[in-house]
């Protein structure tokens, strides 16, 4: 009778637990999808279907760091991609569409979190740093993916392969935008882009980890680039 009753216990612990996983796995997806929209606590608290003192609380147990820092980071991080691949964009538009009012506050918050201010890292980015202070939830899946098989005319393309540490897969990424750049080749704003993972990093070891970049071009591809 005890056996059963601790097997029940444990049995409604992790359908709790799984419960409030999948609630907040659906919190975070929105709060990606939508950085430019309303991510009041009241109305991500509707999201997870939770009071907004409950949700609020529970966040923070869950994602390690409290909801206003995570939707800051993640706003962080989308400028820290276009300081690094946007090199166009002015850093007083970035900073406003990362929430912040002046250019000095977000230069302040974004070297107290990157270790570099918005120029620095412009200059010479560093993901791997970049890649440890981004807050991380849970990653176990509860839904399963959906996939979606598509078929279009073969298709040359340009390819560079990263192996190395995931966390580094951008500096090879910024390489191959360079490439597309300087050539021609494979114009950003209207050539395809793929990639093609034949590892996976939750399960390959950092030095053994591949990731394969390709840009559509016009055969044949000029080679600038060694390993392109």
């Amino acid at each position: 009778m005890a056996d059963s009753e601790q097997h029940r216990g444990e049995t409604m612990d992790h359908n709790q637990t799984e419960a409030y996983r999948r609630r907040f796995q659906t919190v975070t997806e929105h709060i990606e999808r939508h950085l430019d929209d309303d991510l009041s606590l009241e109305r991500l608290s509707a999201v997870a279907h939770f009071s907004p003192f409950h949700f609020h609380r529970q966040f923070a147990a869950y994602c390690g760091v409290p909801l206003g820092r995570y939707i800051q980071l993640l706003r962080l991080k989308r400028a820290s991609y276009r300081l690094a691949f946007a090199p166009l964009d002015k850093v007083t538009d970035i900073a406003l569409d990362a929430g912040f009012q002046h250019g000095e506050s977000f230069s302040r918050a974004f070297k107290q979190t990157f270790g570099l201010t918005p120029s620095q890292f412009r200059q010479h980015p560093d993901w791997a740093s970049w890649h440890r202070c981004l807050p991380r939830p849970p990653t176990k899946r509860i839904d399963p993916m959906r996939v979606d098989i598509i078929q279009f005319p073969q298709t040359a393309v340009a390819a560079l392969t990263h192996q190395g540490l995931p966390e580094r897969i951008n500096d090879t990424a910024a390489r191959f935008i360079q490439w597309r750049k300087a050539t021609g080749g494979s114009p950003v704003a209207t050539s395809r882009t793929y990639g093609l993972a034949p590892d996976d990093p939750a399960t390959t070891e950092g030095a053994a980890f591949r990731f394969t970049l390709c840009g559509s071009v016009e055969p044949p591809s000029p080679r600038t680039m060694s390993g392109v």
